[in-house]
């Protein structure tokens, strides 16, 4: 990912700074001297079972994820006599940061000239300062809410484009996995009991894949009620997990949420970057309304 600068941006007041990792240019109080926490240093990962559809060729399935992410940005002070802006006057508009939002709350935009390449948010947690050196500056230490940096946009892919016999995403953009949304429609509740959506593995050069011959991970939904048709069933695996379905009553729309609906052994949709395939076990049954990404990074 090529970035150029890092805005800080509070909730309240808009961009704080906008930090150039360019040769200093121009009159910015700020100048970012250098940074830590921006890279991938600790990848973890995570077992997640055995392959549930019981594959020849996949023994188990694990999931990658990072340990939790600080960022140390370390700030040179740049004042403007002329303006009657001193060292301390730019070491107390820090402090003021700190407390703008009420929470010490904070967004990181990763930029590339004028285009925000991707975002994280998180709380500062430290403030360093160097009194007595002959170029003061300030180290501004950030915990992140969420270990990965997001794109600003989630991508949708036209639910004509794919069909739950076969959905083929190509995600050029991320360089890390990450979860993903999708509602389907029930076409006909005759056949469809449990719900369980499959990434199937291929292993060789053929197009054509069975879903029952390898698998990475396997999500079920086993509801207590029946679906009926035109439920519209939606998975969010990403970071605020969820799962429901809609379904039109006489007193309008109502949505019910699936939880408890989960199989014990289910894992969350993932993509990884590159290209991505799924299929419904229950495919004659279903047909996708909608489907959507963030593309995530784990560094810069």
């Amino acid at each position: 990912m090529k970035i150029t600068s890092i805005k800080l941006v509070t909730p309240n007041q808009g961009v704080f700074a906008d930090l150039s990792l360019r040769k200093y240019q121009g009159g910015s109080p700020y100048i970012l001297s250098s940074a830590t926490g921006l890279d991938a240093s600790d990848i973890l990962t995570q077992y997640n079972g055995n392959d549930s559809l019981g594959g020849s060729g996949l023994e188990s399935y694990y999931q990658m994820g990072l340990a939790k992410r600080e960022l140390a940005l370390k700030i040179s002070l740049n004042p403007d006599y002329s303006a009657n802006f001193s060292y301390s006057d730019l070491r107390d508009n820090i402090y003021r940061l700190v407390s703008v939002s009420r929470t010490s709350y904070i967004d990181i935009l990763l930029m590339n000239n004028m285009k925000v390449q991707a975002k994280t948010s998180g709380f500062i947690v430290k403030v360093e300062t160097s009194h007595f050196s002959s170029t003061p500056d300030i180290t501004l230490t950030i915990s992140c809410t969420d270990p990965m940096f997001r794109a600003p946009n989630s991508i949708s892919v036209p639910a004509s484009s794919i069909s739950a016999s076969e959905a083929i995403i190509n995600d050029h953009i991320s360089t890390a996995p990450h979860g993903l949304s999708f509602s389907v429609k029930v076409l006909d509740d005759a056949g469809l009991g449990s719900l369980t959506m499959i990434d199937p593995v291929i292993l060789n050069s053929s197009t054509n894949f069975d879903i029952n011959e390898h698998t990475m991970w396997v999500f079920s939904l086993l509801p207590t009620s029946p679906w009926i048709t035109n439920d519209v069933i939606t998975v969010n695996s990403d970071i605020k997990k969820s799962v429901s379905y809609t379904r039109l009553t006489v007193n309008g729309l109502v949505t019910i949420g699936l939880a408890d609906s989960i199989a014990q052994d289910s894992n969350w949709p993932i993509m990884f970057p590159g290209e991505n395939r799924f299929c419904f076990q229950e495919s004659n049954y279903l047909e996708f309304v909608s489907f959507e990404y963030t593309p995530a990074f784990w560094g810069v």
